[in-house]
C-alpha cells in the first residue's frame, strides 16, 4: 500500500494536514509505510476497545487499581497546606523514596545503610508509600503484565488468562500449583 503524497491531493479537497501531518523525513515515511503494511483489523478493534474504555472510564469502575482511600482523595482532595512538621527523618525518607526511581529494593537498602550509620529509624517501604500517597494524592496502580512484556492485562485484556500476543499464561503455573 502506497502512502499518499502531497501531489495526490486535489486542490478542491479540504486541507487535512492538521489532522494527519505529512512525514518529515524518509525514515518517518518508511516507518508509516511499515505500519500501514502490517496493521491488522484485529489491532484496530483492540485499539478501539481501549479508546472506548477510556472514554467511559470512571473512578467508581471495578478494577481501577486504586484503593478506596485514593478514590476518596480524588473525589474530595485535601484543602490544607502540606506540612511535614519539620520532621527531618521523614523529609529524608521521602527524598530517598522519590529520588531512587521508586526502586523498592534501593529504598530498603538506603534506609538500612542510614540506620546503620546514623541510627535514625526511617519509615518502612510500606509506610513511606502510604505517606507519599497521602501527601501527594498519588498512589501506585498495579496490573498484571505478560511475562514476556507483550501486554498489560488491563482494559480489554483484563479478563484474559493468556497473553493475546504470545499465548503465555497470565500467572506462573508453578506458583499457582
Amino acid at each position: 500500500m502506497r502512502q499518499p503524497t502531497i501531489e495526490d491531493a486535489d486542490e478542491n479537497e479540504p486541507d487535512h494536514s492538521d489532522v494527519m501531518p505529512w512525514p518529515l523525513d524518509s525514515d518517518e515515511e518508511a516507518l508509516l509505510e511499515d505500519v500501514y503494511a502490517s496493521v491488522k483489523q484485529e489491532d484496530l478493534r483492540t485499539s478501539l476497545s481501549f479508546i472506548l474504555a477510556l472514554q467511559n472510564a470512571s473512578l467508581d469502575d471495578v478494577g481501577t487499581g486504586l484503593s478506596p482511600d485514593a478514590i476518596e482523595r480524588l473525589h474530595d482532595p485535601p484543602q490544607q497546606w502540606l506540612s511535614l512538621n519539620n520532621d527531618r527523618a521523614l523529609c529524608l525518607a521521602i527524598r530517598l523514596y522519590l529520588e531512587l526511581n521508586h526502586s523498592d529494593e534501593d529504598y530498603v537498602k538506603a534506609c538500612a545503610a542510614h540506620i546503620e550509620y546514623d541510627g535514625v529509624e526511617l519509615p518502612s517501604l510500606h509506610q513511606i508509600k502510604k505517606i507519599v500517597a497521602e501527601l501527594s494524592g498519588v498512589e501506585e496502580m498495579m496490573h498484571d503484565m505478560c511475562m514476556n512484556t507483550c501486554v498489560g492485562f488491563t482494559g480489554p485484556f483484563a479478563g484474559l488468562q493468556h497473553c493475546p500476543e504470545c499465548g503465555e499464561a497470565r500467572y506462573d503455573q508453578e506458583t499457582l500449583a
